[in-house]
């Protein structure tokens, strides 16, 4: 038998190097205790032990003896078809959560739109549409606490200074906790627009908005918080008159603190 294309056929199957030299042992004298394994192979006796155990649990050897500990290689149909039986298992596991995951984004590539949901996911998309912001970007901030914890007082300065920054707040009390120029909306278009059937709606499913954000006039995040924690939903809109005209409009309601 040539020991190195079984050892190459052993470690395509997932087996460690020890592993496939414990069990090209094994294979060959079928039965066997750690001493006369020890002798021939070239794995330390201490791990020995370990790799043995490592093996059984696989479904390639098992415990035959303890006077003195002997194994016994396990029959190489029944246990490849074990091993068939958990790795088919184990893929459709995988397969079933991406399509969980997949069903939770919600990606429609008609209206370039997705959801997340995660705390990790939500600071990324955040820290990713600001540092990407080249010309303009609007913060729509119902909670200045989650602001100033999210975007750090020294990227909000820079903003400030390279891009045309708005960031509209709902009450001067707010705008006294953010570290750069804040603008405030006129009370009959921020009524409007926190109490519209759509804000509603995504109230309603995802919690409580913390921020909305637009990104040059093509981007939109909205992040919002549940009980579940934080989520949020990133809508691309490339070129659209209708978004440049919204916030065209957004812009012509506030006023500068």
């Amino acid at each position: 038998m040539n020991d190195s294309e079984f050892l190459s056929e052993m470690l395509n199957i997932g087996m460690t190097e020890y592993e496939a030299k414990v069990y090209f042992i094994l294979f060959q004298l079928k039965y066997a205790s750690i001493r006369d394994i020890s002798e021939i192979c070239t794995v330390p006796r201490n791990k020995i032990y370990e790799v043995l155990d490592s093996l059984e649990e696989k479904g390639f050897a098992s415990k035959a003896g303890n006077n003195p500990l002997r194994y016994a290689l396990c029959d190489v149909e029944k246990t490849f078809n074990t091993i068939r039986i958990r790795e088919l298992k184990r893929i459709d596991r995988a397969e079933q959560y991406l399509k969980k995951q997949e069903e939770s984004a919600r990606f429609s590539a008609g209206q370039h739109a997705y959801e997340f949901h995660s705390k990790w996911a939500v600071e990324n998309h955040l820290a990713a549409l600001v540092k990407k912001s080249r010309r303009e970007l609007i913060i729509g901030v119902k909670d200045a606490d989650y602001l100033n914890k999210n975007i750090p007082e020294a990227v909000l300065r820079k903003l400030a200074r390279k891009i045309d920054l708005y960031v509209i707040v709902s009450s001067e009390e707010d705008a006294e906790k953010i570290p750069v120029r804040c603008y405030l909306m006129r009370k009959n278009f921020l009524n409007g627009l926190f109490d519209s059937e759509a804000i509603n709606m995504v109230k309603e499913r995802a919690g409580d908005t913390k921020l909305m954000l637009a990104s040059d006039r093509n981007t939109i995040l909205n992040i919002n918080e549940n009980a579940n924690g934080a989520n949020g939903m990133v809508m691309r809109m490339d070129d659209s008159f209708l978004v440049g005209l919204a916030l065209e409009t957004l812009l012509q309601n506030i006023v500068k603190l």
